[in-house]
């Protein structure tokens, strides 16, 4: 006899097929959480009475970043997006590489500018070298110290 390939059930002792210890503890784990509730915790926020069962926080204390805020963009965005992507190549107009593909306000709205495809240009977001990104950070960050 040689050694027993993995896709085929061992069989115990008796001939009866034998389940591996790891199906067995997932199928138990499975059952157990589909048969008992969660118990009842405190909220987390200092001396808070309520109790929670599936949420972070109760209901006075649900931050408000958690609630949505309605946000959308402006009608014709995507249209804006492509034509402005299309006006400057698909090149990144921080690193000057071509694959750019995102829009960025070349001047920050947060500082002060504008709102129209004159202050859009391409950049890279979700492509590497993520332009984007560090421009933003660089931003937040002279934002910071100006702050100071």
């Amino acid at each position: 006899m040689g050694c027993v390939p993995s896709t085929t059930m061992r069989r115990s002792a008796s001939g009866r097929p034998r389940m591996p210890r790891s199906t067995a503890l997932a199928t138990a784990t499975s059952s157990r959480s589909a048969e008992m509730p969660k118990a009842p915790r405190r909220c987390p926020s200092p001396g808070c009475p309520n109790t929670i069962r599936h949420a972070r926080y109760c209901p006075d204390h649900t931050p408000a970043w958690d609630v949505p805020s309605g946000w959308r963009r402006p009608a014709g965005w995507a249209q804006d997006r492509e034509s402005v992507l299309a006006r400057d190549d698909w090149t990144c107009y921080l690193c000057g590489k071509p694959g750019a593909d995102a829009v960025d306000h070349v001047m920050p709205q947060a500082g002060g500018g504008p709102d129209r495809l004159s202050n859009y240009a391409a950049v890279h977001d979700r492509n590497p070298p993520h332009c984007h990104r560090a421009k933003t950070n660089r931003d937040r960050h002279a934002q910071h110290r100006t702050a100071s």
